[in-house]
């Protein structure tokens, strides 16, 4: 999502722009403690050592929660409290043999997200911008993703 929001606050070609989620690295603090080391000289200092090698995502973050099953059987309310749970290993370990999930990025391209400087700042936005964000989300927790929609200008839906 991140990068669709830097993509529509660089290029006049586009007219708008449909969001996974938002980020807003440049500001607001990363969502986990490990964008911050790869933020910082850690991530320099990673980056000196492997150069454009491949990282496995899995171990910067650990996304054995992302796959948990949640299951909404309040009814017709709609509320997250209708909402539980159930961690599921046979389905994690199969996201990470999956070949058509993408787990492995060259370092200096996930740190390019983390490090882009906008010419503008997200509140200056005039584009239309929709946001879609899932509540029960533990890879990118609702509560930063309506932080950075808050930050953005222009017309915007977060859904």
């Amino acid at each position: 999502g991140e990068v669709v929001f830097q993509a529509l606050q660089q290029s006049d070609r586009l007219t708008g722009a449909v969001s996974n989620g938002l980020l807003l690295p440049s500001e607001l603090p990363p969502v986990r403690p490990g964008g911050a080391l790869l933020k910082s000289w850690v991530g320099d200092a990673l980056e000196a050592l492997m150069g454009g090698s491949p990282v496995m995502l899995p171990a910067l973050v650990n996304y054995e929660r992302v796959y948990d099953k949640t299951v909404c059987d309040g009814g017709m309310t709609g509320s997250s409290s209708d909402c539980h749970s159930s961690h599921d290993p046979q389905l994690y370990a199969a996201r990470m043999t999956d070949p058509l999930c993408r787990w492995r990025h060259p370092l200096p391209s996930l740190r390019s997200i983390l490090h882009h400087a906008p010419k503008a700042p997200a509140a200056d936005n005039t584009r239309p911008l929709l946001v879609i964000a899932g509540g029960n989300d533990v890879a990118l927790p609702l509560r930063h993703v309506t932080a950075a929609f808050e930050r953005v200008g222009g017309p915007k839906a977060l859904r």
